[in-house]
């Protein structure tokens, strides 16, 4: 797996003239943000996301501090090096943030969420082969899951 603490670019974003498409990538487990990033993967100036951002945190019902870290890292520029301290975000926030952003990469995004949710709702699962097969941790959560609802049918039959 990539080191979710370095990795910038967790979603691919792939942008052609008609739409913008999003895959995480199979290498990440868990998606995290940085001001920085979200600014730069949403494509609006960093001064204009920090309104929604901070609306998006104050509407949060749920708690804050599974959505939220704080990491620290050396950075190494040219001979130099320099301490960072940087806030993350989850990915739960970050869908959330681009409900309140109205550019083109957001709205993409939203669709991309919406489209993703429908297919869970109308299926009760996603599977995205590529990512599955990628890391044999999710081929092992793969095989768990259907051998709990392959038992549940069985019982489910039997009564």
């Amino acid at each position: 797996m990539s080191n979710e603490l370095s990795d910038i670019f967790m979603i691919k974003k792939t942008k052609t003239h008609e739409s913008v498409t999003f895959k995480i990538k199979d290498t990440v487990d868990v998606v995290w943000m940085s001001q920085k990033t979200l600014a730069n993967f949403f494509e609006i100036p960093f001064k204009k996301l920090l309104k929604p951002l901070n609306d998006t945190l104050n509407e949060l019902n749920s708690n804050k501090k599974i959505h939220i870290r704080t990491i620290s890292y050396v950075q190494n520029n040219q001979g130099s090096s320099q301490a960072i301290q940087e806030i993350q975000y989850s990915f739960f926030i970050v869908s959330w943030l681009a409900f309140k952003l109205d550019t083109a990469v957001a709205k993409a995004f939203q669709e991309w969420v919406i489209k993703s949710h429908f297919t869970l709702s109308k299926n009760g699962f996603i599977i995205d082969k590529k990512r599955v097969n990628q890391a044999t941790k999710r081929i092992q959560k793969l095989t768990n899951a259907v051998s709990k609802i392959n038992k549940t049918a069985t019982a489910q039959q039997s009564s």
